[in-house]
C-alpha cells in the first residue's frame, strides 16, 4: 500500500515545480525531498517516507497539503466530464482546443512541472515544462513553455518527450526508419539524431502546444 503522505508530497512537488522548489521555501533539503518522492530505499530496504520535522514544516508553509486535491494537480484524461468531491465539473478540452480546463467559473491550466521533475513524476494527462535548451531551436528556444499529453501515439513528424537509455530526459522530433524502429531529431542541426534501438529511446508524451509565439518552420 503507497503511502499517502509520499503521494501527496508528489503531488505538491509537480504542482509548485520541482522538489528545489518546494525546498527553498520550506527551508529543507531538496535532496532528501527528491529522494522521498523517487521511491528511493534505505539500507532496510524501505521507501524513505515524509519525517515529523518535514511533515511540521510542509504544513507551515503550505497548509493542507495533505489533502491538496489530486484532480487539481493532475487533470483526467479528455473522455468526458469528471465531478469532484467539491460538486464541480471538470470538461476536458479536445487536442488542439485551447489548453485550459474549466472548474466551474474558474480556468485552470495545466500543472507546471520543472523539467528536471520529469524524470520521477507520474506525469498527468497534460501538463506544461519548459524546454531546458536549444536543440528545438530556433522554433522552441531553451526556456520556452511547451505541453505535452500522454495517452497517445506519436505519428512521424510529431514532437515528443522522450527518456534514452542514460535516463535523460529529452524533447525531439519522431521520424520513422527500417522496421519498427524511429529516430529523433533535433530541430537544431548541430545536435546529432538519436536512434529508438542504439540509444534505448522510449516516448513519455507528445508535444500539443506552446505558451507563447512558435517560429515557423
Amino acid at each position: 500500500m503507497s503511502d499517502p503522505t509520499v503521494a501527496a508530497l508528489r503531488r505538491l512537488v509537480s504542482r509548485e515545480g520541482g522538489h528545489n522548489a518546494v525546498a527553498q521555501v520550506i527551508g529543507a533539503n531538496g535532496q532528501s525531498i527528491y529522494q522521498i518522492v523517487s521511491g528511493v530505499k534505505t539500507r532496510a530496504g524501505k521507501a524513505k517516507g515524509v519525517g515529523r520535522d518535514l511533515r511540521e514544516k510542509l504544513e507551515r508553509h503550505y497548509p493542507g497539503w495533505l489533502t491538496l486535491p489530486a484532480e487539481l494537480t493532475y487533470p483526467p484524461a479528455r473522455t468526458g466530464s469528471t465531478t469532484l468531491s467539491t460538486g464541480q465539473t471538470i470538461t476536458p478540452h479536445k487536442v488542439g482546443e485551447a489548453h485550459l480546463v474549466s472548474l466551474g467559473s474558474q480556468r485552470i491550466p495545466p500543472p507546471r512541472i520543472a523539467w528536471g521533475a520529469l524524470m520521477y513524476t507520474d506525469l498527468p494527462s497534460e501538463f506544461e515544462t519548459e524546454l531546458p535548451d536549444n536543440a528545438m531551436a530556433p522554433e522552441a528556444p531553451k526556456g520556452a513553455r511547451v505541453i505535452f499529453i500522454t495517452g497517445l501515439a506519436p505519428e512521424p513528424g510529431d514532437w515528443v518527450l522522450l527518456r534514452d537509455r542514460e535516463g535523460q530526459t529529452l524533447c525531439r522530433e519522431y521520424r520513422m526508419s527500417r522496421g519498427q524502429a524511429w529516430e529523433a531529431h533535433a530541430v537544431n542541426r548541430a545536435v546529432a539524431p538519436l536512434h529508438s534501438e542504439t540509444d534505448g529511446l522510449v516516448v513519455l508524451a507528445v508535444y500539443d502546444g506552446m505558451r507563447g509565439r512558435r517560429a515557423p518552420r
